[in-house]
């Protein structure tokens, strides 16, 4: 699973990964605040931004390409607010919207990939994050775990009853989707 793979990353040693998570998510927080504020992000800016990016993710030793393709996971979401844009005719604000989006993805996932969630959690308190706020993601990243077997579980028991079909109809995958939640809200 994506969250997996990202908490492996996060064990690893590096310069970057023996930095206090404190200094990271200041760094985080400023470069965020810095691609916001852009006025005019050109090429240049994005290449840039990127390459920033990028050059923490070798210094971190983390595998690079995939880290480019972790961090694909936000554009279905911005899809939607890009794709609104580029049908009312503001392309340029659409472009911007998915490189920006996809830049901060990128950086929050390479926070993710070198500090382990208590210590960004801890760093958050230490900044004075609501702590109601910071509560409910530990919860959220420990439900994923549960959610993760959870499916592989059921996975193991659909192949061992004869398989998967490739197409499921939505009232048979809502039904899977409800039986997964229902189970793993038991064992949470």
């Amino acid at each position: 699973m994506h969250y997996a793979t990202v908490a492996a990353w996060s064990r690893r040693l590096s310069y970057i990964h023996s930095i206090d998570a404190r200094a990271k998510l200041l760094l985080l927080v400023a470069y965020l605040i810095a691609l916001a504020t852009l006025h005019t992000f050109t090429l240049s800016a994005f290449v840039s931004s990127f390459a920033v990016l990028m050059v923490v993710g070798f210094l971190a030793k983390l595998p690079v390409l995939r880290l480019i393709q972790r961090a694909l996971v936000v554009l279905p979401f911005l899809g939607t607010f890009g794709l609104v844009l580029w049908l009312s005719g503001q392309i340029e604000r659409a472009v911007v919207l998915l490189s920006k989006g996809y830049l901060s993805g990128l950086a929050v996932i390479l926070l993710v990939s070198t500090s382990s969630l208590p210590s960004i959690l801890h760093a958050a308190r230490f900044f004075k994050m609501p702590e109601l706020l910071v509560e409910i993601i530990h919860i959220l990243y420990r439900y994923l775990f549960v959610l993760s077997d959870q499916v592989q579980r059921s996975r193991i028991a659909a192949q061992s009853r004869g398989g998967l079909r490739r197409t499921v109809g939505f009232t048979a995958a809502s039904g899977l989707i409800a039986v997964l939640f229902s189970r793993s809200y038991e064992r949470a």
